[in-house]
């Protein structure tokens, strides 16, 4: 196998999937350190309840605007720990 297909076939795909899910977990701590998540709340909470979510599922559905790894993360985290 010649390098750039290496390149082409591992690398680049996987250096755009790494570069997005940083950039995903960057944004959400940024909104979590100027704490604007609850701003972000306020206005989702009209969706949230109209569609019976729970408190994890609601925050879980603000987070995957901002970062779909770390709403999915959120969401295993709770649901191993028996929350859901």
């Amino acid at each position: 196998m010649e390098a750039t297909d290496f390149w082409s076939a591992l690398i680049s795909p996987l250096f755009r999937l790494l570069l997005g899910l940083g950039i995903g977990v960057f944004l959400a701590n940024f909104l979590e350190a100027l704490q604007w998540t609850r701003t972000l709340a306020k206005y989702l909470h009209p969706i949230s309840s109209a569609a019976h979510l729970g408190t994890v599922s609601s925050a879980a559905f603000g987070l995957a605007f901002i970062s779909s790894a770390s709403s999915n993360a959120l969401l295993a985290e709770n649901y191993f720990a028996g929350k859901l």
